[in-house]
Formats: C-alpha cells, sequence, structure tokens
C-alpha cells in the first residue's frame, strides 16, 4: 500500500481490532445475568407464554464505543480524502473531507457539490461520483457520515440488546439447542407458549440466551440491524474505497 495511505488504513484496523472486543463485553454482560424469565398471560391465547425480560440496562460505555468505532471509519476516508489533497499539491483542512451528500441533486450541484472540490484531480472526482457518496445512494457511505455526525454532536448512539436464540431445560419441556423467539410481546422476546395451567420450571440456572444488540436509528435506516453486522460491512466498504486509490 502507498506510505500516504497507511494513516486511512490504520483508522480501518482500529476499528477492526474493537469487534471482538465489542462481543467480548456483550457476553460479560449477558454473565451478569440481566434478564429475566417470568412467566405470563399469552395476549393471543388462553394460556401462558414465558418471556425475557431486560430488567438490567446495557451499559451507556458500548453505546460510546460503538461511536468511537464508527468514528474510525468516517476518519478514515477524511484521512483517504487528506492523502489525496496533498498528492494535488494542496495542504489539507476542514475542507478537504471526503464529501458525503445529503442527496444526488446536491452531488451534482455546480456550486457546492462534488466539481467544487478542486482539490481533487478530474480522475479523483470522477471515482468518488462513481461511488455514489449520497443519501440513496451507497448503502454504507451516507449512513456511516449521518451515524457519526449524531453520535459527535447530538447523543450517543442508540441501541437495544435483542434475544436471538434460547435454550430453556425445563420439568415440562426440554430443548437441546437455540430456539428463535416466537414472538414480541411489549418489547420482551417469547421463548415458549405453555398451555392453561401447564407447568414449566423456568429459572436463571436452567435457561441460557443468545444475544446481540441492534441499531435503534429509524432516521438512518440502520433500526434493527445488528451492531457488528453494520460495522462489518462499513469495514469492508472504506477498505475498498482506500484500495481504490492505491495506485
Amino acid at each position: 500500500m502507498r506510505s500516504d495511505l497507511l494513516d486511512a488504513q490504520a483508522a480501518v484496523d482500529w476499528a477492526v481490532a474493537q469487534i471482538p472486543l465489542l462481543q467480548q463485553s456483550l457476553i460479560d454482560w449477558q454473565r451478569r445475568q440481566p434478564y429475566d424469565i417470568v412467566r405470563q398471560p399469552d395476549p393471543k391465547s388462553e394460556g401462558d407464554i414465558v418471556v425475557a425480560a431486560q430488567q438490567t440496562p446495557l451499559p451507556l460505555m458500548f453505546n460510546a464505543w460503538i461511536g468511537a468505532t464508527l468514528n474510525s471509519l468516517r476518519s478514515s476516508l477524511d484521512l483517504l480524502a487528506a492523502a489525496l489533497a496533498t498528492r494535488n499539491g494542496k495542504k489539507p483542512s476542514s475542507k478537504t473531507h471526503f464529501p458525503i451528500f445529503a442527496s444526488e441533486q446536491a452531488m451534482l450541484d455546480p456550486l457546492h457539490g462534488l466539481e467544487s472540490k478542486k482539490w481533487l484531480s478530474n480522475s479523483e472526482r470522477a471515482a468518488i461520483k462513481a461511488l455514489r457518496p449520497y443519501k440513496g445512494g451507497d448503502a454504507a457511505l451516507w449512513p456511516l457520515h449521518q451515524l457519526d455526525i449524531l453520535r459527535k454532536h447530538e447523543r450517543l448512539l442508540s441501541t437495544n440488546p435483542d434475544v436471538l436464540s434460547a435454550i430453556m431445560l425445563g420439568t415440562a419441556r426440554m430443548r437441546i439447542g437455540g430456539s428463535p423467539p416466537l414472538d414480541r410481546v411489549d418489547g420482551k422476546a417469547v421463548l415458549y407458549r405453555l398451555g392453561r395451567g401447564e407447568f414449566f420450571s423456568a429459572t436463571e440456572g436452567n435457561t441460557l440466551l443468545a444475544l446481540e444488540v441492534t441499531f435503534e436509528e429509524n432516521a438512518i435506516c440502520v433500526s434493527g440491524e445488528h451492531v457488528i453486522e453494520v460495522i462489518r460491512r462499513f469495514v469492508m466498504r472504506t477498505t475498498e474505497i482506500i484500495k481504490l486509490f492505491d495506485s
């Protein structure tokens, strides 16, 4: 890789290194048994349901950590842009950031759009234009940009722990292997449905939950998506973009 791209790649590499650490942090939180296994009336039948009810909030430090990871990926693109400006004899500044636009029309605007970025060469502007760096264009660039703006200027990113599957051993039933939730009721994962009067012993000791954390950012089109999957998608895209200019 060209030496002037090493800073940009290092920012991506740091983000990659956070993925297993974030996953381990979630495992550590899960080991503190943040969910109660509760039996309650089933609103859809005459029987009952067994639900996983979250009692302990996910530490906000986790949200801050996710935001810092995304910021490193967004910064990798700005470091790439700084390298391109230097190649073209321009001193990098706050104005030589990697351009991402609110719409295709904004990108094509002759006064403030991509063509106004004269610190880029014609071929570099053409390459960036082909990436479709605007809302509704590239699936990674605009969401990454907006998430980074949000976590820097407004608040921590909103996330939600989600039960992916459960293993439960009980006196009335035995499950060998994970079963996904049957339903969601009032934000709780429905693990099993029971007949009226059916006995079932659910305790912390006989229930194992597999958890994931999802984004809850409707305005940025990542609501319900798993955080780690989104980070990996952004990593792949930023890496591809850096490599475009490695020649």
